[in-house]
């Protein structure tokens, strides 16, 4: 069979009601939020119900109209919630929802999600609905689950399938209280959810098919024609438009996403199946004769993506979902650097001068808007609140996306730039941060269920960065000094709270082999290789590890981005912690990194450091090189010119043996790199052990859970002899090192906490779920343990 367009399926109701959704949003014991996408305008009503069957009852409802971005594209995240604000769901018990989309239908009605009528796909085994459970109260019972980078035509199976499973492993019947209490109660998706930059030239030519379809209006770029706009021509027009992710690899933005439509067509074939053709369209439909090997891997991938999305759109149905931008989802090295965010420089390469450029403008404001609507809205309902003062900023947008036709300069396109925070100009020469509309949207959000021992801050490390005055291509703090106070410091707390657990979409604990490269890297070796870590700006980082500390003795980071899971600790010890007061007493927290990533994202074929390398070898890279070797830090707010000293009479060394650091602002020395023989005159006002740490694989056996082939032969015997050879051969990788240190095949990080028996936390659990094979289920097959104790280890003693 041939591509039909979407028009033609669309005109033929060919497609449900639902185009994407429903996705449960933020839920709390007095309110829950649910996103959907909509083929037709609707006031949509969502209910919550407690109980099942006959004697299900309403716990509240609430309604909201839907936003029209076309005339076949409406979108609205409706929020129920009790008035005035009363707790009235409690933990360990399963709540379901439904929408009521007027005229009598439901989820359940013919045409709905699915064109026949329907027992719910969506819904959990033993329910009828979609359902939710809130976090238990108790520390220890409380399942969370993050991940990050998600591209479609990235290598093998998506990752994201993993939440299924750990559905499963809760329990078969979603109305018991066992299942509520064991079941997936938290997803933090982690940034990249979509890639706008790297896009597969059949997933652009559908997008675009369906922007069109959808809008029903066309959007007039500045600066392009329609040459070049074609999928797998767009390479030349990034670069005009100042976007950096064609440097140094030319072909990665050939098919970059830059309508308004094809943003948000990208997140509706990225969270469901419904708009996707029963046939891909092919080369010539594409248009697009160069590299066909290439192109029909891409397109392999892409079908692949494809047969997951049912689990994905049932896992996303059924599980509170929070999502945060890294720079994917507007482009790659979005805001990375001072070149990036400044005025053109028209002998260099790349120029910058991005936010002086309309055509870039656009793209940058287009990727926001489709943010804004699809994933911030859910997240932060309260930004886009019907009535009331904190709801005016997505107020205002909602209402200028309804009207924006894609045209530029008139208010409509005015208003949204200033409502998604587009900075009016580029970087002046002496100013250090971007400057923010009045009015516009914060990215940054707090998370801290009612009761709870636990809070989580998702940062934005992407719009609020220090650009250190100088070189323009050095890197920028991911925070500075004003975003750490607002996003970290000033937030509201509870002396309850037992871990603060932070988004932060880059590790704060890098691996420091990785980082060294970075740091070493010049001209185009600094896009090649990210040069963004936070270990890169000394200023932002220690800032931030001050105000971690100071906020709580233990601490959760969550990060993804770099493309493989790994688990390490920070010990911090501090008199007086960079940013903050003298301390009354000696300090001392624990800082645990967790990562997670990719989803979607492995690969096989680079030549430094691809993540199946990493997987393979852990640890032990490169014959010889320990990647994650331990780290000792000593530091002081001020350069220590005249600190370091040699000999009984204490004489100043001298400037040539100073170790790197010594003379920073601050100064953060390694005690590995300190002379032979020199003592401190003053001691460090704080200093940090990085530890990278191993993690566990399950014995081999009978009592571990095996793998289960995802196509089983039709014939008995041979069905036999596949299942016998999945589980010998994963018995197999339970005995090798492979993903015990580095997780690089596509995986998910669900987390856990262990308490003692006063109920202090004592441990936090990673458990990395990835298939081995690309023809198995996930499995559950690494897990991270590490201790939240800040006392242990103990503090060292005075330097000599």
């Amino acid at each position: 069979m041939a591509f039909v367009p979407l028009a033609q399926r669309l005109s033929g109701n060919a497609i449900p009601l639902v185009l994407a959704g429903p996705i449960l949003r933020h839920v709390a014991a007095d309110q829950v939020t649910v996103f959907v996408a909509l083929r037709e305008a609707r006031t949509v009503t969502l209910k919550v119900y407690a109980g099942t069957g006959g004697i299900r009852t309403t716990v509240f409802e609430g309604s909201r109209a839907t936003v029209p971005l076309g005339s076949s594209l409406h979108v609205v995240a409706v929020t129920a919630a009790s008035s005035p604000p009363v707790a009235k769901l409690v933990p360990e018990t399963t709540y379901y929802y439904d929408l009521d989309l007027g005229g009598g239908l439901t989820l359940a009605s013919a045409g709905v999600l699915a064109l026949a009528a329907t027992t719910n796909p969506l819904a959990l085994p033993g329910a009828d609905l979609p359902s939710f459970s809130l976090a238990p109260a108790a520390l220890d019972q409380v399942r969370l689950v993050h991940a990050s980078c998600r591209k479609p035509h990235g290598e093998s199976i998506d990752a994201l399938t993993a939440l299924d499973d750990m559905i499963a492993e809760a329990g078969t019947d979603a109305t018991t209280p066992a299942f509520a209490r064991a079941r997936p109660h938290q997803l933090f998706l982690t940034g990249d959810q979509i890639y706008a930059d790297d896009v597969a030239d059949v997933l652009l030519y559908l997008l675009v098919d369906a922007a069109s379809a959808l809008l029903g209006w066309q959007e007039t770029l500045p600066g392009s024609n329609a040459a070049l706009l074609t999928p797998g021509a767009r390479a030349s027009l990034t670069l005009a438009a100042g976007l950096t992710s064609g440097i140094p690899t030319a072909g990665y933005p050939k098919s970059h996403l830059m309508r308004f439509g094809e943003f948000a067509a990208m997140y509706l074939f990225a969270w469901s199946p419904v708009l996707w053709p029963a046939d891909l369209p092919t080369d010539a439909d594409v248009g697009t004769a160069t590299n066909l090997t290439a192109l029909g891997r891409e397109r392999a991938r892409i079908a692949s993506f494809r047969t997951t999305l049912p689990v994905v759109r049932r896992v996303l149905a059924n599980v509170p979902t929070y999502m945060v931008f890294d720079d994917h989802e507007i482009t790659d090295d979005w805001y990375m650097n001072r070149r990036w965010v400044g005025p053109e420089q028209a002998a260099r390469r790349p120029t910058g001068g991005l936010l002086d450029k309309p055509l870039g403008r656009r793209v940058v404001q287009n990727g926001l808007l489709a943010y804004a609507l699809f994933q911030a809205w859910g997240s932060t309902p309260e930004q886009f609140a019907a009535t009331g003062t904190a709801g005016e900023p997505g107020r205002a947008l909602l209402a200028a996306a309804t009207s924006w036709r894609g045209t530029s300069g008139d208010a409509h396109d005015t208003a949204i730039a200033t409502r998604v925070g587009l900075p009016p100009a580029a970087l002046a020469a002496n100013a250090t941060a971007l400057t923010r509309p009045a009015g516009a949207l914060r990215w940054h959000y707090r998370v801290a269920p009612a009761g709870g021992r636990y809070e989580v801050l998702a940062l934005d490390c992407r719009t609020a960065r220090a650009y250190p005055v100088g070189a323009d291509t050095r890197a920028a703090g991911l925070l500075s000094t004003a975003a750490i106070a607002e996003q970290v410091t000033n937030q509201p707390d509870d002396p309850n709270l037992r871990v603060t657990i932070v988004i932060a979409q880059t590790p704060v604990l890098g691996l420091p082999f990785i980082e060294d490269k970075q740091r070493a890297a010049t001209g185009d070796d600094v896009w090649a290789n990210d040069v963004e870590a936070w270990s890169l700006n000394e200023d932002a980082y220690q800032r931030l590890l001050g105000a971690l500390a100071i906020r709580r003795r233990r601490v959760v980071v969550l990060s993804g981005d770099v493309h493989y899971t790994f688990a390490a600790r920070m010990t911090y010890w501090a008199t007086r912690p960079y940013g903050q007061a003298q301390q009354a007493a000696p300090i001392a927290a624990a800082i645990v990194q967790m990562n997670s990533s990719a989803l979607k994202n492995q690969t096989s074929d680079a030549l430094f450091a691809d993540t199946i390398r990493l997987h393979t070898g852990g640890y032990n890279q490169f014959f010889v090189q320990n990647v994650g070797r331990r780290l000792d830090l000593v530091c002081w707010a001020t350069p220590q010119t005249s600190n370091l000293e040699v000999g009984g009479g204490g004489r100043p060394i001298s400037a040539s043996r100073w170790p790197p650091g010594w003379n920073g602002t601050p100064a953060v020395v390694d005690l590995a790199r300190m002379p032979s023989g020199s003592h401190v005159a003053v001691q460090p006002e704080w200093r940090y052990r990085v530890e990278y740490l191993r993690g566990e694989k399950p014995a081999p056996g009978q009592d571990t859970p095996m793998p289960t082939l995802t196509n089983l032969p039709a014939d008995a015997a041979a069905r036999t002899t596949a299942v016998a050879g999945v589980h010998a051969a994963y018995n197999a990788n339970l005995r090798n090192d492979e993903g015990r240190d580095i997780v690089g095949r596509n995986n998910v990080g669900e987390l856990r906490i262990e308490l003692d028996g006063a109920g202090v936390p004592l441990r936090v659990v990673q458990r990395s779920w990835w298939r081995f094979r690309d023809e198995v289920t996930p499995e559950a097959t690494t897990t991270f343990t590490v201790g939240l104790d800040p006392a242990t280890p103990t503090a060292p003693g005075p330097l000599p």
